[in-house]
């Protein structure tokens, strides 16, 4: 799934009231997701507004096809924006759930992160089990692993 089509799903909003909210034709995002057309910064800057976006987050808007890492991060914006809103609103029973949400989604982040830099060790010591190192780099993964228990 397209980065910005998760924002807008989890989000609850379409893409052709998204289209609508910034007065553009309906094909424009098909054109910024399959790369026929330029995202326009002004289309990005407004969307990030709307679902508040962090700025080192707008790349998110453009990956063309997010793993869970990537679905994580939109969720964690998602539920900070929606604790922000609550905040703002004093709606003061629903905040101890979307920080509990956070918490949650930030330790998938982790996880996920923690996932990446296994698979990248196991790559580099693939290449050549003979290696000197590769009893080192076998160890380093098993250390990684031994942490998360």
């Amino acid at each position: 799934m397209h980065g910005l089509d998760y924002f807008c799903r989890i989000n609850k909003i379409t893409l052709t009231e998204l289209c609508n909210h910034l007065g553009i034709k309906k094909s424009a995002p098909t054109g910024w997701k399959n790369g026929s057309r330029n995202f326009p910064k002004k289309y990005k800057l407004e969307i990030a507004r709307l679902f508040q976006i962090p700025d080192e987050k707008l790349f998110l808007l453009e990956e063309k096809e997010i793993g869970e890492l990537e679905r994580a991060e939109i969720e964690l914006i998602f539920n900070q924006a929606c604790l922000n809103n609550a905040i703002e609103q004093g709606s003061s029973l629903v905040i101890p759930t979307f920080e509990l949400n956070i918490k949650i989604i930030k330790r998938h982040i982790e996880m996920y992160n923690l996932l990446e830099k296994v698979k990248t060790n196991l790559r580099g010591s693939m290449i050549n089990f003979a290696s000197d190192d590769f009893d080192e780099k076998l160890n380093d993964i098993k250390s990684l692993i031994d942490k998360w228990k």
